[in-house]
């Protein structure tokens, strides 16, 4: 058996052959290059992917920990 016959049925590449968690890794060592530290640097990323790949009209986003909220509602211009 080869290592092509090995994989998953549901192993799915982006282009160029390239898998989405690649350029995910090389954007984390980006950041951490920055200064940005390895947890910050990964969920920065992982936040600007999905930025990247969303579709809507509409994007929730749920903050965790420590948090001072706005006074007023926040408005942000058009990701797309």
């Amino acid at each position: 058996m080869n290592v092509e016959e090995e994989k998953p049925k549901n192993h799915v590449r982006g282009k160029q052959g390239a898998r989405p968690q690649d350029a995910l890794v090389v954007r984390m060592r980006e950041l951490e290059g920055e200064g940005m530290e390895e947890g910050q640097a990964f969920h920065t990323a992982m936040l600007e992917h999905r930025i990247n790949r969303f579709t809507g009209d509409h994007l929730e986003i749920f903050i965790y920990g420590d948090f001072d909220p706005p006074n007023a509602a926040l408005e942000f211009w058009r990701l797309r």
